[in-house]
This record gives structure tokens, sequence and C-alpha cells, in this order.
């Protein structure tokens, strides 16, 4: 998505939320309320990179911005009398959405978190195939079989993408000059990544790239 589009879609999401409580319709109304947050669902899908870190930018502002909308109701609630139950009623109608938006958003966050893992795993269960049929042939194979060829320009020989729970990550294989060894590359995000290595007769490590991995 375009720098446009997202400018088009928080546009769109400011005059729902600003017109919600004008629109009299039932059904129209509840649309209103519903679409800014069911808008960070296909966050789940996609990785917190440089290039999608608007994305996640934007969903960090609606749900910071619904947070403390929350606690603002809340605290309008516990003051209002019990006896105004159609002031309260349309309080927690209010509610709906920021709640809505902070739990999909915090789901979209667990859902990617699941998703490195998984293909962490991944590579992981691929490096320990490798690694046997680099000692029962004295030499790595050149390439994954399943996964694309790289472009000759790239430091990798195979890549793939994998994730069990939306978004998907770059896996990354290469093998030294003289076959003997190999490493397996998870790009979790421009600057991070987990890397599975081996080779004949070698060591298999597993271990982090990038500004937190020591």
């Amino acid at each position: 998505m375009s720098p446009l589009h997202f400018l088009a879609v928080f546009v769109l999401i400011c005059l729902l939320i600003a017109f919600t409580s004008k629109i009299k319709n039932p059904v129209l109304r509840w649309i209103a309320i519903l679409s800014p947050p069911l808008c960070l669902i296909p966050l789940m899908f996609i990785p917190i990179d440089m290039f999608t870190i608007i994305f996640w930018e934007l969903g960090f502002l609606l749900s910071l911005i619904s947070t403390t909308s929350i606690l603002a109701r809340v605290a309008h609630l516990r003051k209002m009398g019990k006896e105004d139950t159609e002031a309260r009623s349309e309080q927690k109608i209010r509610l709906v959405r920021p709640v809505l938006t902070v739990a999909i958003f915090c789901l979209a966050i667990l859902c990617v978190k699941a998703s490195v893992k998984s293909a962490d795993n991944y590579a992981i269960e691929m490096g320990k195939r490798i690694q046997a049929i680099c000692n029962a042939q004295k030499i790595c194979p050149e390439r994954v079989e399943g996964w694309q060829d790289a472009d000759r320009r790239a430091w990798y020989s195979s890549v793939t993408s994998y994730g069990k729970y939306g978004a998907k990550f770059r896996i990354a294989y290469s093998i030294a000059d003289d076959k003997q060894s190999f490493t397996i590359s998870v790009r979790h995000n421009i600057d991070e990544g987990f890397r599975v290595s081996g080779g004949v007769n070698q060591t298999f490590t597993l271990s982090l790239w990038g500004p937190r991995s020591g």
C-alpha cells in the first residue's frame, strides 16, 4: 500500500470516528463503530520492517488514542449516576470501538511474534535435515529442494518465506565456497534475524544477529 493509500485510510478512519455520534441509523452507526478497529486486522499479515513500519506506527497511534479513550470513558462512567441508564448505555456503546481497537492491535502483535517463532523453528528443522545430508554425503547441497532459486547476484542460493500465523518471513540458504558448511538465515526485520549454521563434521549452531543479539 502506498503512502497515499495510507493517508486515505487514515482520513477515512478519522471521519468515521468524528461522525459516529451523529449517525442515527443503528446499522450505519455500528458499521462506523466497527470499521476502524477492523482495519487493523491486516497487521497480522504484515512483518515489522523498514517499509511496513508506517502500518505499525498507525496501528500503535490508534491503539494509544483508544487506550486514553477507554480510561476517560471508564472514569466518566464511574461519575455518572446509576439512574441515568440512557447516558450510561451510550457511554458503553462508545467503549466498543477503542476496546476492540486495542484488542485487535495486541492480537496482531501476538500473531507476528508467533509467526517469527514458527519461521525460526522451521529453519531449525530444515537445518537439521541439511546437517544430516552434509555428514552423510560429505558435501552440503547447493540448494534446498522445494525452495526458490535465488538471483545470481544474491548472496544466498535458495530462498523461501514461512510463517504459520499470518505474517511470513524470508528464509535464505547459502553454502561456503568449499561446500563444507551452510547457513540458513531468517530475516525478522531490516536489522535483525535468526541464523542456523552447520556443515560437514561441524557443530550445529543457532544464533541471533542484529543490534539486540548481544
